[in-house]
């Protein structure tokens, strides 16, 4: 419902997201509501890197790397 005191409204919500980089590794202040009770918890903003691959054929793929490539890619 809230981090650290501003509320999460569809026009509000992607705002506060991207504010939170700037408080990795800060307590926040979380008001939530399950099964009709609110609470309030404080916890500790993580972070984690995100990896990403790609796979991109050579000028002269051989055959058995094109087999290889097909299995990755379940071909």
């Amino acid at each position: 419902m809230a981090i650290d005191g501003q509320t999460l409204t569809p026009q509000t919500g992607a705002a506060v997201f991207r504010s939170l980089n700037e408080k990795v590794g800060q307590d926040l202040r979380l008001r939530i509501r399950r099964g009709g009770d609110e609470r309030e918890l404080e916890m500790k903003l993580g972070s984690r890197e995100e990896v990403s691959y790609r796979i991109v054929d050579g000028r002269s793929p051989m055959p058995e790397q094109l087999k290889i490539r097909d299995s990755w890619l379940k071909r």
